[in-house]
């Protein structure tokens, strides 16, 4: 299975990030993961580099809650 990322936001005024990957299944449907997420970026951040931070942090939220279902 492999997951696309289809959207990425933030919103400056709540200090929320969202995340949203999609991926196919064996059944043909689709599978849709999203992180939701409180992000105060430094002020000196561009929109891009910001955008990546979001990213970023997806990526090891999603990994830990991935995990979590390990245990």
């Amino acid at each position: 299975m492999r997951f696309r990322r289809v959207h990425s936001q933030y919103d400056r005024v709540e200090g929320r990030a969202y995340v949203e990957a999609r991926a196919a299944d064996a059944y043909g449907s689709e599978i849709v993961v999203s992180a939701i997420f409180s992000y105060r970026p430094p002020s000196e951040l561009t929109d891009k580099r910001i955008e990546e931070e979001i990213k970023r942090q997806a990526h090891y939220a999603l990994k830990a809650a991935a995990e979590a279902f390990n245990k």
